[in-house]
């Protein structure tokens, strides 16, 4: 039977159930049911049974479950697999003590920032409105800031000071860095930011600075996640700084190759297909691009509908999410974000069910770009200052990555495993959640199928001892 059929029957099985349990279904399988193919998507698939069986508000609580819950065990996950991936790079016959330049003592190495900054994040003054959703711990004092990116953006406009990180998240300072906008020497680019490590590591072996690094970052919080996720599906932020369509282009380029990696197997071997493009990619990346920077994403439903999240709606999203100070308040704060960006992307249509579609659309695409936006999120400066630290040690001052894609090749393995990770913890909470209501329904399914059959019984008995037909269906009726 093929994976279609297979789909059919599961779907045809939940109507039945729901039949008779007094549920009918209501979505239309074309516009609520993208999952109704050959193809083997277990995530959209999942998503499509829990619409089935309970509909768009069990979804939102799933990715709110996700984005409220998870990131804990997420951060821990990926960053034993940063250690895991960079010892591994490290221990290539390299010996593990600092070389001498990259000592406090020494004179570091030399990095453009846009070999660091892969999407132009240090653009972006972390204080302003669009900073303050890019950003994270944004301090009186930037230096002192908790977010490694925020740290950075002011070590640049601290031209000539030497930073040091490390002290404000680890307890004692790991790398100093310092930007120079000219160099006066006429030996080394303009622009450029010197890194090596503080004197508490001198004496220290290069995996012990590296784990303290990892240890001291902060990888994701609930609210950048989410206003991240907004801004993949519908470029508000994108539209609202007026990034060029080659940046978008760009971006969207990464997305397709994370795309490509998360769908392959897990014993696929990654290799040069997954970051080249076809024709009709490049064309798909082209017509992405220009809607994103419009600030628009079109839903087809009844008929082609442009839907759209605000910048005000974005910023007050974070703005909730963030002042929120324990965990339930968060998990309500997103789901009143959620609830709020649903309606706003569904109010373009006054068709009832297209409505409904439209918001199930919505909850589909966050879930779908949760892996970009975590990927994502690792190709910032924070991460990739790390892996450029140890590739200048391994492989000489001028190794460095030209790009994002030459940074997910250079690194396949690791993205692979990641977005398995990934992939893997959103599928459990979808599958739980599934299998609940599930459960649930097969339940009421066999109760009402038995208290049926013990109606039957009863009027078979009934009409023998010469019960009327009228009195027959009225005790029925109140059984």
């Amino acid at each position: 039977m093929s994976i279609l059929s297979q789909k059919q029957q599961i779907f045809g099985q939940v109507a039945a159930a729901r039949t008779l349990t007094e549920g009918l279904p209501t979505l239309k399988t074309n516009s609520s049911f993208p999952s109704i193919n050959n193809n083997g998507d277990t995530m959209t698939f999942l998503c499509d049974l829990i619409k089935s069986l309970i509909g768009y508000e069990a979804l939102q609580q799933a990715i709110s479950d996700t984005l409220t819950y998870s990131l804990k065990e997420l951060e821990k996950d990926i960053k034993s697999s940063l250690k895991d991936e960079i010892k591994s790079i490290v221990s290539c016959g390299v010996n593990p003590s600092l070389p001498d330049f990259i000592k406090s003592t020494g004179t570091g190495f030399n990095v453009k920032v846009n070999q660091l900054d892969f999407t132009d994040l240090m653009l972006t003054d972390p204080t302003s409105d669009v900073g303050k959703i890019l950003y994270s711990s944004i301090t009186p004092n930037l230096i002192d800031s908790t977010d490694f990116n925020t740290f950075l953006y002011q070590t640049i406009q601290n031209d000539g000071t030497p930073e040091h990180w490390g002290h404000t998240t680890f307890g004692q300072d790991i790398l100093t860095f310092t930007f120079k906008s000219i160099d006066v020497s006429g030996i080394n680019q303009n622009n450029t930011l010197n890194i090596k490590a503080n004197q508490n590591y001198d004496n220290k072996s290069l995996t012990d600075l590296n784990n303290n690094f990892i240890d001291s970052l902060t990888l994701f919080n609930t609210q950048d996640l989410l206003t991240r996720l907004i801004e993949t599906v519908f470029g508000t932020i994108s539209t609202t700084v007026g990034k060029s369509l080659k940046q978008i282009e760009n971006e969207t380029k990464i997305n397709t190759v994370i795309g490509k990696i998360s769908n392959s197997n897990s014993k696929d071997v990654i290799n040069d297909k997954y970051f080249t493009f076809t024709n009709a990619e490049n064309a798909a990346h082209q017509a992405s691009a220009i809607a994103k920077k419009s600030g628009t994403k079109t839903i087809t439903t009844s008929g082609p509908t442009v839907t759209s999240v605000s910048f005000k709606t974005l910023l007050d999203t974070h703005t909730s999410i963030a002042g929120s100070t324990t965990t339930l308040q968060k998990s309500i704060a997103v789901n009143n974000s959620l609830s709020t960006m649903g309606s706003e992307v569904a109010s373009s249509t006054t068709n009832t069910v297209d409505h409904q579609a439209i918001k199930l659309n919505f909850i589909q695409e966050l879930i779908n770009n949760l892996i970009n936006v975590v990927i994502n999120t690792i190709l910032s400066p924070k991460v990739i200052a790390l892996f450029v630290i140890n590739f200048r040690i391994i492989y000489g001052p001028n190794a460095k990555f030209t790009d994002a894609i030459d940074f997910l090749k250079q690194n396949k393995n690791f993205i692979h495993n990641m977005t398995k990770k990934i992939g893997g913890l959103i599928i459990k909470i979808l599958l739980q959640l599934a299998l609940k209501e599930l459960t649930k329904l097969i339940s009421d399914a066999i109760t009402k199928q038995q208290i049926d059959k013990n109606k039957a019984n009863l009027a078979q008995l009934l009409s023998l001892v010469g019960v009327s037909p009228d009195i027959l269906r009225q005790i029925q009726g109140l059984l």
